[in-house]
């Protein structure tokens, strides 16, 4: 049996259910869809005949659609770059703490001695109270990046980050 939809968002679990089902899934061009359609009135029944016609015609738009295992790592690849980006804006918080107190140390924040240098002096309770928070997020961060991934995912996600271009300098830890 095959089933043919225009590509939304928010559907992977249709996707799923699908295949558990043994049904083939034919995800077609939203735009290519619309410009086959005699007229411009858009209604779900209408727009479900016209699929049918399509895909009995063979003249379905078909588009491209990865493999639920890309997809699952292109998922976590996202989120390790949205948590690479919190770490970021964390550390610069950090920096910007520290050079507001005239500790401009650059790299040597990062070590374990550096924030304990850099971060006793003494300001408002609860100023203390979000520098330490922002620190132990920062740690947690941190720490929590580089095991990120399970190990066979992180071969896969080490062979697909391998096979994009990186700048000059850029070095993945998997």
């Amino acid at each position: 049996m095959r089933v043919g939809m225009e590509a939304t968002g928010y559907s992977r679990w249709f996707e799923r259910l699908l295949a558990e089902l043994d049904f083939e899934l034919w995800i077609g061009d939203p735009a290519e869809i619309r410009t086959r359609r005699p007229k411009k009135q858009k209604t779900d029944s209408k727009d479900a005949q016209l699929l049918l016609q399509l895909m009995l015609e063979d003249r379905f738009p078909r588009i491209w659609m990865p493999s639920p295992e890309n997809r699952d790592l292109r998922q976590l690849l996202w989120h390790r770059h949205r948590l690479v980006q919190m770490r970021t804006r964390i550390m610069n918080q950090l920096q910007a703490l520290a050079m507001n107190e005239n500790k401009c140390w650059k790299k040597k924040l990062w070590s374990e001695r550096g924030r304990a240098d850099a971060f006793p002096f003494s300001t408002a309770a609860l100023f203390v109270q979000y520098r330490w928070k922002v620190l132990s997020i920062w740690t947690r961060t941190e720490t929590g990046l580089p095991s990120f991934f399970p190990g066979s995912m992180r071969q896969s996600l080490a062979c697909l980050i391998a096979s994009a271009v990186t700048p000059k300098g850029a070095a993945f830890n998997t």
